[in-house]
């Protein structure tokens, strides 16, 4: 459903920024923030943090623990937000989340491995506390999981993996910057050629 008004559009806003601070909150590990942006009845659901129909500070103690010392980097995309009423809306998010375990620790998603690279949805419930949009309710609906090798855990080292050899990486990145060099010179030969010719 389409919003209906400019409230309602400046409300999507809202909701998104506050979705940006819940991702930002997390991989930055300010706990204090994040707990700030439930609603005192907040109850999660699909997390490997906390179990089932856990509170906000079940939550937040979970994932603080369990995140204390992981490599995360979580991100949300194209949201679809729909309004239940003045001061409260549902929402549903892409997600991709990487989670990089330090040496001893295997997550419980991929045992086998150093961490993981999940995809999926958040399902989310918004209501406005004063002037606030808050999280009513979360759950996490992981459509996939990739483990990391427990043998590659860097980063760059997945993408060799992978197949994204550096040295590759670095001759496309230099053969790119010397096309567009060439280009901006022959785009001012072809100027002031043109120019000559007008004078």
């Amino acid at each position: 459903m389409a919003p209906e008004n400019l409230q309602q559009l400046l409300d999507i806003e809202a909701i998104k920024q506050l979705k940006a601070r819940y991702c930002r909150f997390v991989d930055l590990k300010q706990w204090d923030r994040l707990l700030g942006l439930f609603t005192t009845e907040t109850r999660f659901d699909g997390l490997g943090s906390a179990p089932p129909g856990s509170d906000a500070k079940t939550f937040v103690a979970g994932i603080a623990t369990r995140l204390a010392t992981v490599i995360s980097i979580h991100h949300c995309h194209m949201p679809e937000i729909v309004f239940n009423g003045p001061d409260e809306a549902r929402g549903i998010w892409s997600m991709m989340d990487y989670l990089e375990f330090p040496e001893g620790q295997r997550p419980k998603e991929a045992p086998d491995s150093r961490g993981f690279i999940g995809y999926g949805y958040y399902e989310e419930i918004y209501r406005r506390h004063g002037t606030e949009w808050k999280i009513h309710y979360l759950r996490l609906a992981r459509m996939r999981v990739d483990a990391l090798p427990a043998d590659q855990h860097k980063l760059g080292e997945i993408l060799v993996g992978q197949g994204v050899v550096q040295d590759e990486l670095i001759d496309a990145v230099l053969n790119k910057q010397r096309v567009i060099k060439e280009h901006k010179a022959l785009e001012n030969s072809f100027v002031r050629v043109r120019a000559d010719k007008l004078d």
